[in-house]
Formats: C-alpha cells, structure tokens, sequence
C-alpha cells in the first residue's frame, strides 16, 4: 500500500499507472538498435513521429559502434519505422 504521507511504495504505484496507461493506449516498450553512422538520421525520426524526448537514454556500445534505446510507442509507429530503416 502506497502511503502519501511518507511517500512509500510512491514509485511502484507510479509505475503500476504508468503500465496500465500504456496498455490502455496500445503502447509498448520497444528497444532500437542501430549503427551510429545512422543516428542523426533516426534521430530526427524518432523525434519527429514517435514523440520522443530529447532527454532519452541512449547507450553507446564502443566495441561495435551500436546505439541502442528503449522508447515506447504504439505498434503502428513501431512498424513505420520499421519499414523506413530496417528495409532488407
């Protein structure tokens, strides 16, 4: 039980409404992997159509040159960037 006076079990509540907030909307967590020579590009993107922030965590992986992030978004968004960058 969360108490509101002391703050306890105050961030498993916000997660709890944030959870259920995206499955309400259709949304899911996704992570993104790409080479960094593609970032601006899908950057731009991502900022552009799935409304990410400018504050997302990014993680550099040095030995491979990969960035990956977890955003979430709904799976029309997921599919559309999809079919713009992971084109076979």
């Amino acid at each position: 039980m969360m108490s509101c006076l002391e703050g306890t079990k105050r961030d498993e509540f916000l997660e709890e409404v944030s959870n259920l907030s995206q499955e309400l909307m259709g949304k899911q967590k996704y992570t993104l992997s790409y080479n960094y020579t593609d970032h601006d590009k899908r950057y731009s993107w991502l900022l552009r159509e799935a409304n990410m922030s400018h504050s997302d965590n990014f993680e550099f992986d040095e030995e491979t040159g990969d960035i990956s992030v977890s955003l979430i978004m709904d799976s029309v968004v997921y599919e559309r960037y999809i079919k713009e960058f992971e084109k076979d």
